[in-house]
């Protein structure tokens, strides 16, 4: 059952990872695809495994952790966008770390508040309903936090500075594994309530979003699309660079700006010149815009002004 619910989070994953990381090659798109469905509910199949055995021994958790390191690191080896990639991952990693706190405290206080803190997750696992509802909320909130945060991303219209996305993400999950070690140590030596600590940590998992959320804010500033548009005079060559594209745009994706150069400007000429539908170009655009950190027609002719495609396909407009 654990495993199944696990699904939901998946969803957000598949927003987070998949969707803003994309690769342009097959095999790893599709290995990334299925690591964005089957990573979360792997975790809670594990973790309901070793919650059968009753104590959990200090390994199965060592081996956990390793698994989502590993996971993660995949994710960003196999992302086409590796700096959005390494602060989708560390946030990942703090998220489903901290998000189960205010859960499992909330639950608790439900269930039975006199339960102590060291046998809470035990005494959760007794009641099934209890239990299944845990793993629910937890899944549901993951979900919706990987949802929230992969908008936010999508304003990031280039790579950010690679140095400043590791500086970030260490910063990032440093001050999540201070307040892990805090809130556990500090809950064992004073006597307070499961409701006032669920209360707590839920405003700290606010906080993450947050510090996340002003992270986009400084990184989105630095947009090519904002350096085009502050542009007074005629734009310089150094906007015609799109050689830094082509790579990672697909064939079709090609013929789609090959198109525009001919003239086709509107969405409905550029489906019927490539004899696609429109919400087929609507997808491919949305794709191009991500990639090239534009968003719109005009801007992406000045980006590619100057590009000849190898195999011509289009035939230029009439004026």
């Amino acid at each position: 059952m654990s495993f199944l619910l696990g699904f939901i989070s998946s969803i957000g994953l598949y927003h987070l990872f998949f969707l803003l990381n994309r690769s342009t090659v097959k095999w790893r798109s599709v290995v990334l695809l299925v690591i964005c469905i089957i990573k979360v509910p792997l975790i809670f199949l594990w973790k309901d495994l070793l919650m059968g055995y009753g104590v959990i021994p200090v390994y199965a958790n060592v081996l956990l952790i390793i698994y989502e390191l590993f996971t993660l690191l995949l994710i960003v080896l196999l992302s086409m966008n590796r700096g959005i990639a390494i602060v989708s991952a560390a946030f990942f990693l703090c998220i489903i770390n901290t998000i189960e706190y205010p859960v499992s405290f909330l639950m608790g206080a439900i269930a039975n508040p006199s339960i102590s803190l060291i046998n809470l997750s035990e005494e959760l696992y007794k009641n099934p309903i209890v239990y299944y509802l845990y793993i629910f909320a937890i899944n549901i909130l993951l979900m919706g936090c990987c949802l929230i945060t992969a908008s936010w991303l999508k304003k990031i219209k280039v790579n950010p500075n690679r140095n400043f996305v590791i500086l970030f993400s260490m910063i990032y999950i440093s001050i999540v594994l201070i307040f892990l070690i805090w809130v556990r140590d500090i809950i064992t030596i004073i006597s307070i309530s499961y409701l006032a600590t669920a209360l707590f940590t839920a405003l700290f998992v606010g906080i993450q979003l947050m510090i996340f959320y002003f992270f986009i804010r400084l990184t989105s500033e630095t947009s090519l699309q904002n350096a085009i548009e502050k542009e007074v005079v005629a734009p310089t060559e150094k906007y015609f660079d799109y050689t830094q594209f082509v790579q990672k745009l697909s064939k079709r994706e090609l013929e789609v700006i090959e198109a525009i150069l001919a003239g086709y400007v509107s969405q409905k000429e550029l489906a019927d010149s490539l004899n696609i539908s429109v919400n087929t170009v609507k997808t491919h655009l949305k794709n191009i815009y991500f990639i090239t950190g534009v968003s719109g027609i005009n801007a992406l002719t000045l980006l590619f002004h100057g590009y000849t495609p190898t195999h011509p396909r289009i035939t230029p407009k009439s004026p």
